[in-house]
């Protein structure tokens, strides 16, 4: 919240992750972020309104859908992984930030015997990174990624390099979980929402291509 409200001129001074953002804002925040450190904007905007990208860019950007699934899945494991902390089903203790016994009566599922010590949103990095160094990948808020929303498949015969997604969907995609999240096949790394409007447990985290 602190670094979105250095964005926004607005004096917050929080470690919440920051969420009721839309989808366009969190691309402007990259854009300014770039701009400060004297990168390219990769967001092309028009009236607020991101209408492209810079391929050429190497400033920050939100994530794609494919790199935030491969530092859940891949990176770092043996094999690819069903949940970001593995393929067991069994949360260990504050393993992130869901819907727990804090949450009954406020969510129609939780994850019952569970406690993770947050009620609402936690200070980010309140939680032990997973195995590659990522905080909060698989709790605390959802988070907008780059692709635009869509159920159709990529064509599978083309090799991709640096997928960006599909060019036009509906809205865009939201991956991870959040404190409302209480089903655990609902906390799936492999598990992808599309949202085109902001909400108070969708936030975002940001990428840029290494030099």
């Amino acid at each position: 919240e602190a670094q979105f409200a250095a964005f926004k001129g607005s004096g917050g001074k929080t470690k919440m992750p920051v969420t009721n953002v839309s989808w366009d804002e969190a691309a402007l925040f990259t854009n300014w972020l770039s701009e400060q450190e004297g990168l390219q904007p990769f967001y092309k905007v028009s009236n607020g309104k991101v209408v492209g990208t810079d391929a050429s860019s190497r400033g920050y950007r939100l994530p794609t859908e494919a790199e935030w699934e491969y530092i859940a899945k891949i990176n770092r494991r043996a094999d690819s992984t069903i949940y970001v902390w593995g393929s067991q089903e069994h949360l260990r203790d504050k393993q992130g930030n869901f819907a727990d016994e804090s949450a009954k009566g406020q969510q129609t599922f939780i994850l019952l015997g569970y406690n993770d010590g947050f009620a609402g949103k936690a200070p980010v990095g309140s939680f032990k990174a997973e195995r590659g160094g990522f905080f909060d990948l698989d709790g605390n808020v959802k988070e907008w990624v780059h692709d635009s929303y869509t159920l159709n498949p990529p064509d599978l015969d083309r090799v991709y390099t640096d997928y960006l997604g599909a060019l036009r969907g509906n809205g865009h995609v939201v991956k991870g979980a959040s404190y409302k999240i209480g089903r655990l096949k609902n906390i799936r790394a492999s598990v992808r929402d599309g949202e085109r409007a902001s909400a108070e447990d969708i936030g975002f985290r940001i990428a840029r291509y290494h030099e």
